[in-house]
């Protein structure tokens, strides 16, 4: 009868061990699978920031065009009323239109570059995460080993005392 006792704490210690290792191995996954979406999702964020440069520098070529047009049509409307272009009101409307496109133009490269930024912290912020979920996942191997370790020592010791206790009569 003892031999059945410390057979079935064996194969108890042996189940234990396993399901350590499993469970250390399952935590593992889901760590890893959290990397990769954490991954994903940084290269998301990269794309959105390249996405918002190509906005905010397709934008402001559309305001410098229109800048230019709006100009023109000054140029144009000033001249066929015969009034000089390089003096006095004629020109100061001219510099103003080009200071007001010039800060628009500003504006417009400055907001991109905010976007721009946002997403890359964003993608930062989540390549930590990946790399952060990566160290998770190693650890929950190592804890599983150390788990199944000491499940098995206290096996181990039981099974030692209950031999001994078999062999002694105690």
């Amino acid at each position: 009868m003892c031999t059945l006792a410390m057979a079935l704490s064996g194969l108890g210690s042996a189940v234990s061990v396993m399901g350590a290792i499993q469970q250390g191995n399952a935590a593992a996954a889901q760590a890893e699978y959290s990397a990769k979406v954490a991954r994903q999702n940084a290269e998301i964020e990269q794309r959105r920031a390249d996405d918002a440069s190509e906005r905010g520098r397709l934008e402001s070529e559309k305001m410098k065009e229109k800048g230019r047009q709006f100009s023109g049509a000054q140029k144009a409307a000033l001249a066929s009323q015969g009034t000089r272009m390089d003096t006095g009101s004629p020109l100061a409307i001219q510099v103003d239109t080009a200071g007001i496109v010039a800060a628009d133009d500003a504006t417009l490269r400055y907001n991109s570059m905010l976007e721009r930024s946002g997403f890359l912290s964003n993608a930062a912020q989540a390549e930590t995460r990946a790399r952060g979920s990566e160290f998770e996942s190693s650890l929950a191997k190592q804890a599983s080993f150390y788990n199944a370790g000491s499940t098995l020592l206290t096996g181990a010791s039981s099974l030692a005392k209950q031999w001994d206790f078999w062999k002694n009569g105690y």
